[in-house]
C-alpha cells in the first residue's frame, strides 16, 4: 500500500527490516528463495519509482541469482503439515520471466 500510495519515506525501512525478516528466516529453501524473490520485486520497484536507477543495480543482480537458485532446487520435499506453508505466490517457471522484464 505504501509503494502505490507513494510513501518512500516510510517505505525504505520497512523494506530494510522486511529484507532482514526474509534472510533470517528458516524454513524450506524453495519457500525461503521464493520469499526473497518476492521482496526483492518490491525493493526494485521502490527503487525504481523513487528514481534511484543506481541503487537497484545491485538488486537485479540478486534477483537474478535467486531466480537461478530456484532453477536449480528440486521441489521434491517432504509436503508441510501447514497448509499455509503451500503458497507459492509465483510458480518456480515463472519466475525466471522476471530477469527479463
Amino acid at each position: 500500500m505504501l509503494l502505490m500510495e507513494r510513501k518512500l519515506q516510510e517505505v525504505h525501512p520497512l523494506l530494510t527490516l522486511c529484507g532482514q525478516i526474509v534472510e533470517t528466516w528458516q524454513g524450506n529453501p524453495i519457500q525461503k528463495e521464493s520469499l526473497r524473490v518476492f521482496f526483492l520485486v518490491l525493493q526494485v520497484t521502490h527503487y525504481l519509482d523513487a528514481g534511484q536507477v543506481k541503487s537497484v543495480k545491485p538488486c537485479l543482480k540478486q534477483l537474478q541469482q535467486c531466480i537461478q537458485t530456484i532453477s536449480t532446487l528440486h521441489d521434491d520435499e517432504i509436503l508441510p503439515s501447514n497448509s499455509a506453508d503451500l503458497f507459492h505466490w509465483l510458480p518456480k517457471e515463472h519466475m525466471c520471466v522476471l530477469v527479463y522484464l
